[in-house]
Order: C-alpha cells, then structure tokens, then sequence
C-alpha cells in the first residue's frame, strides 16, 4: 500500500503503527511517497515515521480544541452552536429561536407528561392525532422522552 504521507494513514499516532504493523506483519509494504527513508524498522526509520504521525495528531486536536471553543463561545452568546436543533425550536438569524410550528405539540406532550402520561402512551397519541414528527414519520418514546426532558417534566 503506497501513501503520500504516513500521518494519512490513520487519525492519530497509535492506530497509524498499529495499521503499519499489522500490514507488514501480512507482508505488505507501506511505502510513502514523501518519507522515503522511514521504511524499515531501525530505530532512526521507527522516529522518522513517528515524528510526523506525533505532529500531525497534535496539530488535529489543537484545531479540533479551537472549533470546540468557538462553539461553545457562540453558544453562550445565544447562537447556534451547530447540529440540528431540538424539538421546538429553530435556526434564524444564527441563533436559537421557538419554533412556532412546533410549539403546540410541545406543550402537548409537557401537558400529557405531567398528567401522568408514559412516553410511549404519547407517542402513540401524537401518532393516531396524525401530529408528525419533522420527518413526517411517527412518534417513537425517545423522542418524546427528549422533548418533555428539555421542558423539564422528565
């Protein structure tokens, strides 16, 4: 198997060796297009290898920690931080906002959850009351269990 760099091989350091052990254990080579000299198994080939796949996984979780604080710093702005919103609400503007057309089937099941209701009992009636889900498909008691959880009535 020929790959450009090493550090392609795999996401971080430790599966990238597990990977090329385990092809050249079955005898298969893994020649790389940019590191030539890190064939082998001598010591010096062994760090020419690592030293990159070492960097490569450090600058992924440097960038990977940046994306997660800028999230989080939208997010305690009142943006939208990504991933699909919850039941209830919607995407405008880059924030969070209610989402009128689902504010009655929320209050429906806040009001049938505190009434005693099971989710499962909810979900059936949502789905008989021909109330769809965003999908247009039927209720499941996940989904209800999540709704009535960020209302807080779980």
């Amino acid at each position: 198997m020929v790959v450009y760099r090493l550090d392609r091989l795999a996401g971080d350091l430790l599966l990238q060796e597990s990977i090329h052990v385990r092809l050249e254990t079955g005898g298969a080579a893994v020649p790389s297009v940019a590191e030539p000299s890190a064939e082998g198994d001598d010591a010096a080939r062994v760090l020419v290898r690592q030293l990159p796949g070492g960097i490569a996984q450090y600058q992924r979780a440097v960038i990977r920690g940046r994306m997660m604080a800028g999230k989080a710093a939208k997010v305690a702005q009142g943006g939208h931080g990504g991933g699909r919103p919850a039941y209830g609400r919607k995407v405008a503007g880059g924030s969070l906002v209610t989402n009128e057309g689902e504010t009655a089937t929320v209050e429906t099941v806040v009001g049938m959850r505190r009434r005693g209701e099971s989710y499962r009992a909810i979900a059936a009636q949502l789905t008989a009351d021909g109330i769809g889900t965003r999908s247009g498909g039927r209720w499941y008691p996940n989904q209800v269990r999540r709704i009535a959880g960020r209302a807080g009535v779980a």
